[in-house]
């Protein structure tokens, strides 16, 4: 099976080639604000040191969040291009659990977060399995405060991407990082690929989570 792995929901923005559960190839950097610009670079250079052939994949992989929502929007936007100009199914993985993966952990649980905005973090909790993380419920979007809170109850390892500047020194939180990546997507795609494709991608949206409010007018008329 070979497959083209994108990623951009978080400040990396990156792209891998998947040959038979092996990463041939990969491609990232850090580069919040010019993801749509280098993605397109990144995967054309993907593409010439790997050597694989469009009509060679078997499907592209893409991160589908939590995350950035401009990240997310940059990254689906590029995959449905060219899944639709190369008739290729799209198989979108869940970002968190592409962190979790090859995350080394002495716990039989442990969380994953990734920074949003403000002082907000995504957050999910996972359990070890003998090939790759099973997560528990869905992300969740929580308040430092309140995701703080729950590491210091769980007393479970923490991986955190991202809010360095929320997570002073002088916080009693104990916590690993959590580095995003295409290989992890892209390796994911690979094990888990009957659970999460799709062979009709187009109304396929991010899965942004996060709260949209709607506040009442003081003026407005009951």
């Amino acid at each position: 099976m070979k497959i083209l792995a994108i990623e951009t929901a978080t400040f990396i923005c990156g792209t891998a080639f998947i040959s038979e559960g092996c990463c041939v190839s990969l491609i990232e950097e850090e580069c919040p604000r010019t993801s749509a610009e280098k993605l397109p670079r990144m995967v054309k250079k993907v593409k010439q040191k790997s050597g694989f052939k469009w009509d060679e994949l078997d499907g592209i992989a893409v991160s589908i969040g939590p995350g950035s929502f401009t990240g997310l929007r940059i990254g689906l936007s590029f995959t449905k291009g060219m899944a639709f100009s190369h008739d290729l199914p799209v198989v979108p993985v869940p970002t968190l659990t592409g962190m979790a993966t090859s995350i080394s952990s002495k716990s039989d649980s442990y969380r994953v977060a990734l920074f949003s905005h403000r002082n907000l973090f995504y957050t999910q909790l996972f359990h070890h399995t003998d090939t790759f993380p099973s997560s528990v419920g869905s992300p969740i979007l929580w308040d430092w405060d309140t995701l703080k809170s729950k590491i210091n109850k769980e007393n479970i390892d923490v991986f955190i991407c991202g809010g360095e500047h929320i997570i002073s020194e002088n916080e009693n939180v104990l916590f690993s990082p959590a580095i995003p990546s295409a290989k992890k997507i892209g390796m994911l795609a690979h094990e888990r690929w009957n659970e999460f494709i799709l062979d009709n991608p187009y109304n396929l949206v991010p899965d942004y989570i996060a709260p949209f409010k709607i506040t009442k007018r003081k003026d407005a008329v009951s």
